[in-house]
């Protein structure tokens, strides 16, 4: 039996499908955290709530419990069944959501939002420790970078939120709810059902990269690698809180601009946005592909120079949106936003699959993350509200908001990345070394225990 056929358990078709199952979650993972944006002026109205309280939402209620809860699933990820901890979490966040529309005041909305970030920690690091049992090291970067680039199209759910928008108003024109109440029942309900489906799935064998010895399966053991690499890592999640902060500001404001800004309604804007910022699926194919073509050419520090170029060139982008004075040029800026912004996601991952061992994967996934969202999220949404209701006045003061944000946050991104280019190859060569070494024992072990059963079989003929 090959090294391929026998480090990769499941078939690839398997692993294809639960591949693009992982990425349909995460694309609704994002609907159902988004979809408040589309929906902030219907709910501060109704609610009466301020834009102060729903950036403090987005931020505080959201990703606080996010980073707080990520650390703690990741470590039942690396060591417990992942199909079962992941169907719970999908499960979670999307009661949650569909509960978000009976909230009947803000800290009722607060606290439904606060489920579905402790939902959603399960999804990115469960999904990079199964993808990267699924395939072999030479075929991990396109589907992680097809999965981890979902969020690069993240926007494109709005399109999602803006037709769940129209079908509820047509459908609470006969009844008592409002129109933004159905919404969030209407993409709440697929989690509900794909989360049972979920569950047939099989649980891949996990690879390891380094000997028995070092199976990271404590916190402590976890951390010690991670401090190990500590260059590498801990410029890089620096480098993605500077990002997450700017680009959360967006999501979460931008359909407000073209509101406020634009005279359009929420279903125009989150169409308008939504089919905009689908040009990072042009960065879905883009930055897996480059990542790949370096590692072939054994160049691997290079992915961190195609981060150092996209992330500042996306970071451009969200600052031209304020620069812009027509809708064009609003769409323009947010498609260079999105395509550059969209290789944070997509590299970083890859960066997280070929460096790091198996069953440390998703808590080192889960640190990015939780500290990306908890930082993303917190300072993002309330730094751009108040820039827009203190410094900046008028109907796009979020427009000059984004670009004082975007502008100031360009250069510290690439410095911080240019820190980290370094460390990456040399952790790179000592990984695939290190897989490499562990293969040949596993595959040694599985024909080992293939010969015994044939010999026992011999041994005791079937009549």
């Amino acid at each position: 039996m090959s090294s391929n056929q026998t480090s990769a358990p499941y078939s690839a078709g398997k692993a294809w499908f639960v591949t693009w199952t992982l990425c349909f979650l995460y694309a609704l993972s994002f609907v159902d955290r988004l979809v408040p944006s589309l929906l902030v002026q219907p709910i501060t109205t109704h609610l009466h709530i301020s834009d102060g309280q729903m950036g403090a939402m987005f931020g505080a209620g959201f990703g606080v419990l996010y980073a707080i809860i990520a650390i703690p699933v990741a470590h039942l990820v690396d060591n417990h069944n992942r199909i079962r901890i992941l169907s719970i979490g999908v499960l979670l966040w999307s009661i949650c959501t569909i509960a978000s529309g009976f909230a009947t005041s803000y800290w009722h909305l607060v606290a439904c939002r606060s489920g579905v970030a402790v939902g959603e920690a399960v999804l990115s690091p469960a999904a990079i420790s199964l993808i990267g049992d699924m395939f072999i090291r030479q075929k991990r970067t396109l589907p992680t970078g097809l999965f981890m680039a979902t969020a690069s199209v993240s926007s494109g759910t709005f399109i999602v939120a803006g037709a769940a928008y129209r079908l509820s108003q047509n459908l609470a024109s006969g009844g008592g709810m409002q129109p933004w109440q159905l919404t969030f029942m209407i993409v709440g309900l697929p989690g509900v059902i794909l989360a049972l489906l979920l569950l047939s799935a099989r649980e891949p064998e996990r690879i390891q990269q380094h000997d028995d010895q070092k199976q990271y399966a404590t916190v402590a053991q976890a951390f010690a690698y991670i401090r190990s690499e500590k260059r590498l890592f801990g410029f890089l999640c620096l480098a993605m809180c500077v990002f997450t902060a700017p680009a959360y500001a967006v999501l979460s404001w931008a359909p407000t601009l073209l509101v406020r800004g634009y005279g359009m309604s929420p279903a125009e804007a989150g169409y308008t946005y939504g089919t905009t910022a689908l040009i990072g699926v042009v960065g879905a194919i883009f930055w897996p592909s480059l990542a790949g073509y370096f590692l072939r050419r054994n160049q691997p520090s290079m992915i961190a120079v195609a981060l150092a170029i996209g992330i500042p060139v996306g970071l451009i982008g969200m600052g031209l949106i304020g620069v812009a004075s027509t809708v064009t040029g609003v769409l323009v800026a947010v498609a260079i936003f999105t395509l550059g912004g969209s290789s944070c996601y997509v590299l970083y991952a890859v960066i997280i699959q070929t460096v790091a061992p198996s069953n440390v994967r998703a808590r080192l996934m889960a640190a990015m993350m939780g500290a990306g969202n908890l930082v993303g999220l917190v300072v993002g949404p309330s730094l751009a509200a108040w820039l827009a209701n203190h410094y900046f006045s008028g109907p796009r003061a979020y427009g000059a908001a984004f670009s004082l944000i975007g502008f100031t946050a360009t250069p510290v991104v690439l410095i911080l990345l240019l820190i980290a280019r370094g460390r990456f190859a040399s952790a790179y060569k000592l990984a695939a070394e290190s897989e490499a070494r562990a293969l040949s024992v596993l595959n040694a072990q599985r024909a080992s225990m293939g010969t015994q059963g044939e010999m026992a079989c011999q041994a005791d003929p079937a009549d």
